[in-house]
């Protein structure tokens, strides 16, 4: 019974590795990259900025600098609006692996975030900590995480939803290896489990202990 539980495991574990690539196969062909400010609550300081999504670089091959004010996004038009007039030209260091990769070609990992609600848009900038090169025509993913923290400001001064960069026109710097579009910016409060789903979990986490201690205890008791 215990080999025949292996196998379960390792089915399992195999089709969970197959799902993972398709979708990530369909977030490659939909040509997006997304960038996602999330928090528990509006109330809270602390923000996550999750990084997803692949997509081809234009032809320009512009390094991207280390001035978040440089290689930024700029809306001045309305419609690119993610922040409330509270949040004005702020830089802020980002903690984690917020990351943009291609193959074959060195990492940027992302270490400044620039973020200025300017006019009747807002301004969006991403830096590393040391000029890096980008490749022109080459499929770049975006991935992992990184936190930051607003000194006077909270999650509930960010909009929620979705929002496009087709109508924008001001990509600079390391931005502008990328076309009107490219980039999605959602504004979501982080996803808390339900407690009878963490229950059923937790149920099934002791149910599957009791099942493998007593399979265990009877291979004992026969080996005797």
């Amino acid at each position: 019974m215990l080999k025949n539980y292996g196998k379960i495991v390792e089915l399992l574990r195999i089709s969970g590795l197959i799902l993972c690539g398709l979708v990530t196969g369909a977030a490659s062909a939909s040509g997006q990259l997304t960038l996602t400010f999330s928090a528990a609550s509006d109330e809270d300081t602390v923000i996550t900025l999750t990084g997803s999504g692949s997509v081809m670089t234009n032809a320009n091959g512009v390094d991207w600098s280390t001035s978040a004010t440089n290689s930024f996004i700029d809306d001045s038009s309305g419609n690119f609006s993610f922040l409330d007039p509270t949040i004005s030209f702020q830089n802020l260091a980002l903690t984690g692996s917020l990351t943009l990769s291609a193959t074959a070609q060195p990492d940027i990992v992302f270490t400044q975030l620039h973020l200025d609600h300017d006019g009747s848009g807002d301004d969006l900038g991403l830096a590393p900590v040391s000029i890096t090169p980008v490749a022109a025509n080459t499929l770049y993913s975006l991935s992992g995480s990184a936190v930051f923290t607003l000194a006077s400001q909270s999650f509930g001064n960010f909009v929620k939803g979705t929002h496009g960069t087709s109508l924008v026109s001001n990509f600079h710097n390391g931005f502008s290896n990328f076309n009107q579009g490219d980039l999605d910016v959602v504004v979501a409060l982080a996803a808390v489990p339900e407690p009878s789903s963490v229950a059923l979990g937790l149920g099934g986490l002791a149910l599957l202990l009791t099942v493998v201690l007593r399979r265990r205890k009877n291979t004992t008791e026969v080996g005797y």
